[in-house]
Order: C-alpha cells, then structure tokens, then sequence
C-alpha cells in the first residue's frame, strides 16, 4: 500500500514541526504511557499508541498492548492517513475497508481490524501524529468514546508541546550557566593582567552617577575594598583645577559619544603625587549609557 500523496511543501513543514519536538526515539515518559493506558481503558481498547509520524516510519513515543514494537513503515501505516485531516478517523472493521483490506497489519500480527486516531495538532495546524487505539475485533466508536479520544490526544499534543518548552528552558539555564562561568573566568583573567600591568579599569553609569573602581584604580589611589566607588571621590585625587571641568564633559557625555585620553596629575590616599593616563569611552547600556575606560 502506497503512502497517501502529501504536497510537497505541506509534507516539509509538516515534518520539520516534529523534528521540532525533539522527541522522535527518546525513551519512555511517564506522561505519554500514563495517556496511552488512559486511552485503552477509556475506550476499552487491548492497544493504544502514541505514534508519531516521521518520513518513512511512524514511531510510537508510548505503547499499550504492541509489545516490543517501536516502530512500522509509514507506507502501512493507519496513522500515515489519519494525519491527512483534523477529524478522528475511525475504521469499524479493516478487513472490509479497502484501503486497508490488505495491509499487512491487518492480514497479519497484530491483526487490526478496528482502528480510531485522533490527530496530535500543533500550532499552525502541523498533525504530526496521533493517539490512536485499536482492537483485534471489528467494533463501533460511540460519539462519547470520540470525544475522549479527541481530549486525551489534546492532553497528549500540549505534553508534547510543555516537554519542548522545558528542555528549550533547560539549554538556556544551561546556556546562561556556561556563559556566566566563562564570563567570571574572563573577569578574572583581566583583572589578573590589570595587576601585573598597573592598570585599573573603572566604569561610570551615567543615569545614575553609579560608579565601579577596579582592583587597580584602588591600587593607584591607594585605597582599600571598603572605600565607596564615587564620581566625586575620584575627582578628589586629582587637582582642583580639572574637577568642575571633568564634570562638565561627563554631563554632555550622555548625548554624544566622546572618548578620552588625557595625562593629569593626582595624589593619592598615602600623598604619593604620580602622573597617570586616563582613557574611556560612552557604550550604550540597558539603562542608558555608561562610560567605561582604564587608569595607568
């Protein structure tokens, strides 16, 4: 039996939504085999799957009744049809059914001849599989037993959907974790070389005058960990004559994008009078901008 024909375009979005899922030959879930169970009690079914429909097999994510069986060819697949639309498809008796009277799943183990799946729906209308239960017996499905079926396979799409979310949620935790280490690492690094170069880096946010000193404009001013890291504490090391100015420019720094690079004299918190180079530029910042430079 052939695969009923998808378009092209369709069948690649339909299937690149489920390769999405990042869920084809994973192991067992509570979840799933919890909804496979529910759904053969419910609907007084000896097998239900959660089978999923891949380019050339359909691949049962949950198994109730098929034991050892984790797979069949899409091409005989029942599922492969009932993807094609939103409605549950019911077949009574498959041995009657022409398009199913000579399957192999049929006319051999495990002797279908009742058959109703109900389509696994994404957003975006991708049916990429279904909740489907099955019986050895021809048989009937009550418009009761429909609306189960359609409710337990809605429970079994939004598990399939919450189960992406929290492994997507998982990467970028762990993602972020990486990203935080690498960074404390390159942190480290630096400050490391500003202590061996004798420089200092130093940041000021201009929203709101907060200001961070590194380990080496500490050094240069000679001061400990303690001492508040101030714009108007740092301007006091240096000579009266550059503060009001140094001022003025950090005030028109918001609106432009000025940098620095200038020689002057301080004298730090032991009296030591030195001369050191102060360079810095504005970067943008999620508060607004901030000007961030070094201190030799």
């Amino acid at each position: 039996m052939g695969i009923p024909t998808l378009e092209p375009d369709s069948e690649r979005a339909r299937r690149s939504a489920l390769l999405a899922l990042d869920v084809l030959d994973t192991a067992a879930e509570p979840v799933f085999d919890a909804l496979a169970r529910l759904a053969a009690r419910l609907l007084a079914a000896p097998i239900a799957l959660v089978s999923l429909v891949d380019a050339d097999r359909q691949w049962f994510k949950a198994n109730v009744g098929l034991d050892g069986v984790t797979e069949t060819p899409r091409d005989v697949a029942f599922c492969d049809h009932a993807i094609r639309g939103s409605e549950v498809l019911v077949v009574p008796d498959a041995a009657a059914d022409p398009r199913f009277e000579a399957n192999p799943l049929v006319t051999a183990a495990p002797g279908i001849r009742f058959y109703a799946g109900a389509p696994l729906e994404l957003e975006g209308g991708h049916r990429v599989g279904t909740l489907c239960v099955i019986d050895r017996a021809p048989r009937a499905l009550g418009d009761h037993e429909r609306d189960v079926l359609v409710e337990l396979a809605a429970c079994v799409t939004e598990a399939l959907v919450m189960r992406r979310a929290m492994a997507d949620g998982r990467r970028a935790a762990d993602a972020i974790t990486a990203l935080d280490a690498r960074l404390h690492r390159a942190l480290a690094f630096q400050e490391r070389s500003a202590r061996l170069a004798g420089v200092g880096g130093w940041e000021l946010d201009l929203a709101t005058g907060e200001m961070v000193w590194g380990f080496g404009v500490r050094r240069i001013l000679a001061v400990d960990d303690a001492a508040p890291a101030t714009l108007d504490g740092l301007l006091a090391f240096f000579e009266p004559e550059i503060r009001e100015p140094a001022r003025g420019w950090l005030a028109a720094a918001a609106g432009a994008e000025p940098r620095v690079d200038s020689e002057r004299w301080l004298t730090s918190a032991t009296g030591d009078r030195r001369l050191v180079r102060v360079v810095g530029h504005v970067e943008p910042g999620p508060r607004g901008p901030r000007l961030v430079g070094a201190m030799q």
